[in-house]
């Protein structure tokens, strides 16, 4: 179970990713900032393992066109066909698009071998999403729903093998 951003946001006339009603909202790097950790369970195989996510931020709230967001995922145990995961890293500029964050919320991509896994995070409705392509094993991808704020994040996943769905998992998290 592999959390990244998704995609199709929709813009405001001035460029910025909308929230559910159209209205901008103020989405802060900063208060995200710390180490997130938890768990994640298959509960079709009953197995599982931990999980961590770590955001950092450079720069004052100040200047907000300057501010990078940085981030990494480590999921423990073998999830999605891999013994070990490796740790998935990002940086995020200001803007829109892949790898960017503004006043709604963020989208992360992580590349890999096999393709690509993504992870967006909505502020105005705290509603994270994403897809994507296990590392070592290219016929297994998932796609995964949930709710986030700045002390917790969950997750349901629905994992496929070449196309067909075979297992399901959460995922859970608290910023420390």
């Amino acid at each position: 179970m592999t959390v990244g951003l998704g995609f199709g946001l929709a813009t405001t006339s001035s460029g910025e990713v909308a929230g559910v009603s159209g209205k901008k909202s103020s989405f802060k790097p900063k208060k995200l900032v710390g180490t997130w950790k938890g768990s994640w369970n298959n509960e079709t195989f009953g197995t599982s393992g931990s999980a961590k996510i770590k955001v950092k931020v450079d720069g004052k709230n100040k200047q907000q066109k300057k501010q990078k967001m940085y981030t990494s995922f480590t999921l423990g145990g073998e999830a999605f066909g891999c013994p070990n995961i490796p740790t998935r890293k990002a940086t995020l500029k200001k803007g829109n698009g892949e790898n960017r964050w503004n006043n709604s919320g963020f989208k992360v991509v992580y590349k890999n071998k096999n393709g690509q896994s993504s992870f967006k995070y909505t502020h105005k409705s705290g509603k994270i999403s994403g897809k994507g392509v296990s590392p070592c094993a290219k016929a297994i991808t998932f796609s995964f729903k949930g709710k986030m704020n700045n002390k917790k994040a969950n997750a349901e996943t629905d994992i496929f093998e070449n196309g067909v769905q075979f297992a399901n998992s959460t995922l859970d998290l608290k910023k420390k």
